[in-house]
């Protein structure tokens, strides 16, 4: 007896534990079936409310308590209430049918999108269901799909040409072809080739004579990521256009090209008027030197001879005058001062008219000249340093050369409040280099860009016209640098 009490014992101790773990199990089981985050529901053939968890239940926007017992089918859209009543017949005959979307109305809530998927109970009087909020997921699509409408209608009526292809490699890796795999309205438009007769083939197979350099920079950005933005002629379409090329993923490439070519045609047309006013500014230069040299040589030549001439007889007349008349000697005195300031005069017209030491001396003589000139003439300090070697200058550049120089130092005085400038001169790589820096006032060199400054049009001219380069730094009351390069060969 002792034994079999022992026995008892145990065994009720086991079935205590059994059914502790069964408790607890079932507890474990009602926590996921009521926060569960899908709804389950269990009702009857006649659709009412057998049990439901919490998730249901606030799909419906009601306590559970309330909900037991009532139907289903109130809270299911009319619209959507006849696929609901599908569902659950086909449910209880023992079929599978597909999960049922609904739409569930709430009084006085937005509307909620619910998937249903359903099986039999052991009890088949009774089915459980699964509810699934599908309605953040339909906003979702919906908004993508109106996403989708707007970049279509975009992309079909962009007015730059848009296509996507596939970048076609050698065994090494090369960029030797791509294929179009879609392009747009414009794409049409643009190269007059219809939509179904490009997509899916080649750019080789369209254009056998496709430039391989052009391939290989689409290759890149395929390859690399790294987008590029160009413009070419195209000999195919004889068209110039404006590219924008990026990857959108490994070994493709987006192409958004622009046709440019009435701009081109129009900026070509602008650069050969460019073209045709240099020439001309020049052609009216070389007249205008050609004037002066002449002017130059007649005022030497005729009033120069004039004026030596007129300078002898005042001094003949001084030498057999009464000298010891005062009046008579003043005058004579005068005359003869008068003369040699005319004469000094013409000279100094002469000079800059026609600067005679260029084509005797050679143009460094002849900015030294200037220089000191310009330094007696003004008062202002100018010195000019000549570095290296002194070659012989051709005169089609040292003569614009030293006007230049001449309109930089008329600027000095004109502008710049200075009193010592300093400039340098030098052969380096077949270039001649000027520097000019004054100690003046300075100014704004974005603001005298923007005005009409004929002075410094006419150095640009000059500078264009021996295909040279023309800079300027200043700074408001730290002087003014001047720096000009012009190639020795044109």
């Amino acid at each position: 007896l002792e034994v079999h009490q022992i026995e008892l014992e145990m065994q009720n101790e086991e079935l205590m534990l059994t059914k502790q773990a069964e408790l607890t199990a079932i507890k474990k089981y009602m926590d996921l079936y009521d926060f569960s985050p899908s709804g389950y529901i269990t009702i009857s053939k006649k659709g009412e409310i057998k049990q439901l968890n919490f998730r249901a239940a606030k799909m419906l926007d009601k306590e559970r308590s309330k909900l037991t017992g009532g139907k289903l089918a109130v809270f299911i859209s009319t619209q959507t209430r006849p696929a609901f009543n599908s569902f659950i017949d086909s449910l209880y005959a023992h079929s599978k049918p597909h999960p049922c979307e609904v739409i569930i109305e709430i009084k006085g809530g937005a509307p909620r999108n619910v998937v249903i998927e359903g099986v039999l109970s052991e009890n088949i009087d009774q089915c459980l269901l699964t509810l699934l909020d599908i309605t953040q997921r339909k906003q979702t699509e919906a908004n993508l799909k109106e996403r989708e409408t707007e970049y279509g209608l975009l992309f079909e009526n962009m007015l730059e040409g848009f296509s996507l292809n596939e970048i076609i490699t050698d065994d090494n890796g090369k960029a030797i072809d791509f294929r179009i795999q879609n392009a747009n309205s414009a794409y049409e438009r643009q190269t007059g080739s219809k939509l179904e007769n490009v997509l899916g083939k080649t750019i080789r197979e369209l254009v056998p004579t496709a430039d391989l350099n052009q391939i290989e920079a689409y290759g890149k950005v395929a390859l690399t990521g790294i987008p590029v933005t160009f413009e070419y002629f195209s000999k195919t379409f004889n068209k110039y256009f404006r590219v924008n090329a990026f990857c959108p993923k490994h070994r493709f490439f987006a192409a958004i090209f622009e046709d440019i070519s009435i701009r081109k045609l129009a900026e070509n047309e602008l650069i050969n008027k460019n073209k045709e006013l240099l020439n001309l500014y020049h052609h009216l230069e070389n007249i205008r030197e050609e004037e002066r040299l002449l002017i130059s040589r007649n005022l030497h030549d005729e009033l120069g001879q004039l004026l030596t001439g007129i300078k002898m007889d005042v001094v003949w007349l001084g030498k057999r005058i009464d000298t010891t008349n005062e009046r008579s000697g003043q005058v004579l005195k005068d005359a003869l001062s008068l003369v040699d300031t005319t004469i000094a005069t013409v000279r100094r017209i002469n000079s800059e008219l026609r600067p005679n030491m260029i084509d005797e001396l050679g143009l460094f003589v002849a900015l030294n000249g200037k220089a000191g000139e310009f330094e007696k003439r003004t008062g202002i300090k100018c010195r000019l340093k000549v570095t290296g070697p002194q070659p012989e200058i051709a005169k089609n550049i040292s003569l614009p050369v030293y006007r230049i120089f001449q309109e930089l130092l008329n600027n000095v005085v004109k502008h710049s409040h200075a009193d010592k400038v300093e400039a340098e001169i030098k052969i380096e790589q077949q270039n001649l280099l000027l520097t000019m820096h004054d100690n003046g006032k300075g100014f704004n060199v974005n603001a005298i860009e923007n005005t009409t400054s004929f002075g410094l049009m006419g150095i640009r001219e000059r500078t264009a016209t021996l295909q040279g380069k023309f800079n300027i730094v200043s700074e408001i009351n730290k002087g003014t640098t001047i720096t000009l390069s012009v190639p020795l060969i044109i």
